[in-house]
Parts: structure tokens; C-alpha cells; sequence
């Protein structure tokens, strides 16, 4: 791991423990108002059904159909206001529109978060950065499967992790999500993309498993100079 990774990991941790050990929150309280219980009463029932369903499909449906339609509105309307606050509904909605594959309205609702350092639902075990870059990396690995772009996507969340817009500290995410990005770029031909990001996912995490890619492509490149 270079020194500069290993500088930013240290800050990053840092920060974290600072949060951690009580630092006082950016964020105001939920508000108080009439329309904003009426709709934390409502989330607080359709999670309740979502909880009751065993499906996985009849659970994206309903996300899909009934749920993001009906948050949405309401989410839009509070971000334009630029008003920040503890969120939950903010944070399904993020929550879903990923679950649902609405990568365009997950993506900015994501940012919309970690912006605004909202907290995850109380059984979460990440952090929202986390949780939104795994999440993520995930579906650009299916994309790669189905030989489809996880662009621009991925991308981004690589620039976040680059940038510490999204800090996370875990090296098994950070390198996962510059390990998928390098498959896209190597399947999409374009091998020095490639080679740079398996790099930085060894660099991230040395068990990435991108050793024998670097090769290759080192080999490749080398070649063809």
C-alpha cells in the first residue's frame, strides 16, 4: 500500500473516530411538522409490509410501483428546499431506487446523503458511503456479466473514493469498486484504464485478487509500445 493510501486511510479513520466518540452532529432535528409525521407514519407502515413479504421480486415491485412514486414527491420537494435534517425517508428512497436498478435517481439521491451525512437504517452494519459504493460496484459487476457500460456510474463512485467525497475506510469496498471499474475498461478495450485502476485496487486492498490482470496487461502495453 503506497504512503498516500495510507495517509488518507489514516484521516479517513480519524474522522470516523472523532464522529464515533460524540462529535456534534450537522444535521438538525426531523422536523416537527404535520405533513413531514404524516409521512414518517406512513413509511414507518410500508415498511412494515415490506418486512412481511419473503419474495424478492414481489418486494422490488412494490418499490418500484407503489413505494418510490409515493416518496419521491416528497423527497424532491424537501432537497429543493435545501434544508438539511435527519432524513429516513431521503434514505429509503436512495435505498431503493438502487434495489430497483433506477441507477440515474439512486445515484443522486446517494449523494444527496452522504452530502448531508445522513445516518443508515439502525440494522445497517456500514456506513452510507460504504453501503452506497458496494452497492454500486455490485451492480456494475452485473452489468460486466451481461456485457453491458457501468458507466457513468461506477465512475463517479471511483472519483468519490478518489476525492473522499464518499469516505470509507473499508479497503475490501474501496478496492472492489476500482476492480470493477478496471473489468469495464479492459472489456471495453481500453487496456491503460484498466491497467491504472487495477493498480489503485491492489493499492486499496493487496487481497484484490488484480495481480495477474496487471500482468497481463503490462505485458500487453509493453508490447504494443
Amino acid at each position: 500500500m503506497s504512503l498516500a493510501i495510507k495517509h488518507k486511510r489514516n484521516a479517513l479513520a480519524k474522522a470516523a473516530a472523532k464522529k464515533q466518540a460524540g462529535s456534534t452532529p450537522s444535521l438538525a432535528p426531523t422536523p416537527s411538522t404535520h405533513d413531514h409525521q404524516v409521512a414518517m407514519a406512513s413509511l414507518d407502515r410500508d415498511l412494515a409490509r415490506l418486512s412481511a413479504i419473503d419474495s424478492v421480486e414481489e418486494k422490488i415491485n412494490l418499490k418500484r410501483n407503489e413505494l418510490l412514486p409515493k416518496y419521491l414527491p416528497i423527497v424532491d420537494a424537501q432537497l429543493d428546499t435545501d434544508q438539511q435534517f435527519y432524513n429516513p425517508i431521503l434514505v429509503r428512497c436512495a435505498i431503493w431506487a438502487l434495489d430497483i436498478e433506477d441507477m440515474e435517481t439512486g445515484v443522486r439521491l446517494a449523494e444527496a446523503c452522504v452530502a448531508q451525512q445522513q445516518l443508515p437504517p439502525e440494522h445497517f452494519k456500514r456506513d452510507l458511503p460504504t453501503f452506497f459504493a458496494e452497492t454500486i460496484a455490485d451492480w456494475a459487476e452485473r452489468q460486466l456479466k451481461a456485457t453491458q457500460s457501468g458507466s457513468p456510474w461506477i465512475d463517479r463512485v471511483c472519483e468519490y473514493l478518489e476525492n473522499d467525497t464518499w469516505p470509507t475506510t473499508n479497503d475490501i469496498v474501496r478496492g472492489k469498486v476500482f476492480k470493477v471499474a478496471g473489468q469495464l475498461a479492459e472489456a471495453s478495450g481500453d487496456a491503460k484504464a484498466a491497467l491504472a485502476l487495477f493498480e489503485r485496487a491492489q493499492e486499496e486492498n493487496e487481497r484484490a485478487g488484480c495481480k495477474t490482470r496487471i500482468e497481463k496487461l503490462k505485458a500487453q502495453l509493453g508490447a504494443g509500445a
